[in-house]
C-alpha cells in the first residue's frame, strides 16, 4: 500500500510540475495562462505588444511622449502624452478613430497597417496605463467620455 501512495504522490507531483511548466512555456510565448487554457487573450497584453512595435518611436515606452520626436515635429511633448487627462477624456471610439485615421500632419493613419482588433487592443492597453497612473486618486481612471 505504501508504495502505491508514494507512487500516487509522485504522479500527482509530476502532473502538477507538467502543468506549471506548460503554463511557463505559454507565458514565455507571450500568452497568459488563460490563453493557454483556451480563454480569450488579455487585450492589454496584446495591445502592449502592438504599442511597443509601432508607437514607442513617437510616444515612448511609457506612453508619455518622446521629447526628441516632439522637437522634430515642432510640437509640445505634452501632445504626445497618451496618459494625460486630455487623452483620458476621449472616448474609446475617439481614440480608435485617431489611431485608425491619424491626425493631419501630426500622426500617421494606422488603417491598413493595424487591424481593428489590434487597434482595440492598443486602446485597452492605453486605458490600463491610465488605471495604473490614476490608481489611488479616487479610482477615476478616465473622463466622462470613456465608452
Amino acid at each position: 500500500m505504501r508504495v502505491k501512495s508514494g507512487f500516487g504522490r509522485a504522479a500527482g507531483f509530476l502532473a502538477l510540475a507538467g502543468a506549471v511548466l506548460a503554463g511557463g512555456i505559454a507565458c514565455a510565448e507571450g500568452k497568459n495562462a488563460a490563453t493557454a487554457k483556451g480563454a480569450a487573450p488579455d487585450p492589454t497584453l496584446a495591445g502592449a505588444k502592438v504599442f511597443q512595435t509601432n508607437c514607442v518611436t513617437c510616444h515612448a515606452a511609457s506612453a508619455t511622449g518622446n521629447p526628441a520626436m516632439a522637437s522634430a515635429f515642432g510640437v509640445d511633448v505634452a501632445l504626445m502624452n497618451l496618459t494625460s487627462s486630455r487623452v483620458r477624456q476621449l472616448t474609446d471610439t475617439q481614440v480608435t478613430d485617431i489611431i485608425r485615421n491619424g491626425k493631419a500632419g501630426k500622426m500617421p493613419a494606422w488603417k491598413g497597417q493595424l487591424n481593428d482588433d489590434q487597434i482595440a487592443d492598443v486602446v485597452a492597453y492605453l486605458r490600463s496605463l491610465e488605471a495604473k497612473k490614476y490608481a489611488g486618486k479616487g479610482g477615476k481612471t478616465h473622463g466622462v467620455g470613456h465608452d
